[in-house]
């Protein structure tokens, strides 16, 4: 018995200081996100527009999590920016996916390591059927995939909260992500982080979690 101590302990001090594969996902207390994404866990800090910023957007983003090509499918049935105005909760904009628009064709493919770097890479692969967006993370999984509202909103100035929420199905190795943007108009274009927008908050990374759909939120009072 006495014997059998030293190796007990030897055996336990490896699986204290086993190797992590690299392309695994960051830890057990986010299984659904890769290990390069900035927001490893959800946030949010801005329920409503900093001073000079008067419109609204919300984004989704998807990934192969662990980066091999491992098969899955990402649906989308609908995303939709809200306002909390008088104690009432209104839907500001809400993007359904009954048809492809040219407005679609602006998502696109990022950087993934560094996480985001530069500006757009490519064009998004999706595809738009039975009213849902559809797009395999796996076909590309060196890239993050993100798409977003097809037009911002004006986030009235009597707004005492904003959020987000949209409705996914997630199959196979891919994590999702959802969040919110503040523009400074519905014009503004980009100009890099915290000049004409600055980020809301985001969601935790969802996944294969459950068969059926879910509903990603960021803000939801």
């Amino acid at each position: 018995m006495n014997g059998l101590l030293p190796l007990i302990l030897f055996i336990s001090l490896l699986n204290c200081y086993k190797k992590i594969d690299v392309n695994d996902a960051s830890s057990d207390k986010a299984p659904y996100a890769p290990k390069e994404s900035v927001h490893q866990n959800g946030y949010y800090d801005k329920p409503t527009p900093p001073s000079g910023f008067t419109a609204g957007v919300g984004w989704m983003q998807a990934i192969d999590i662990n980066g091999k090509g491992t098969l899955s499918k990402v649906e989308v049935d609908w995303m939709r920016l809200h306002a909390i105005i008088g104690n009432k909760d209104t839907i500001l904009f809400e993007d359904t996916f009954d048809y492809e628009t040219e407005a679609m064709h602006w998502y696109g493919l990022y950087s993934r390591n560094p996480w985001f770097a530069g500006d757009r890479l490519d064009f998004m692969p999706f595809t738009v059927e039975n009213g849902f967006l559809i797009l395999e993370p796996n076909t590309i999984p060196n890239r993050v995939f993100h798409w977003w509202n097809t037009s911002r909103s004006i986030i009235p100035s009597i707004a005492t909260r904003v959020w987000f929420e949209s409705k996914v199905r997630i199959t196979g190795g891919a994590g999702v992500q959802a969040g919110f943007d503040y523009w400074k108009d519905l014009t503004a274009p980009p100009a890099g982080y915290n000049v004409n927008n600055i980020e809301a908050g985001v969601s935790d990374w969802f996944g294969n979690s459950t068969t059926d759909w879910q509903i990603i939120t960021v803000g939801k009072p």
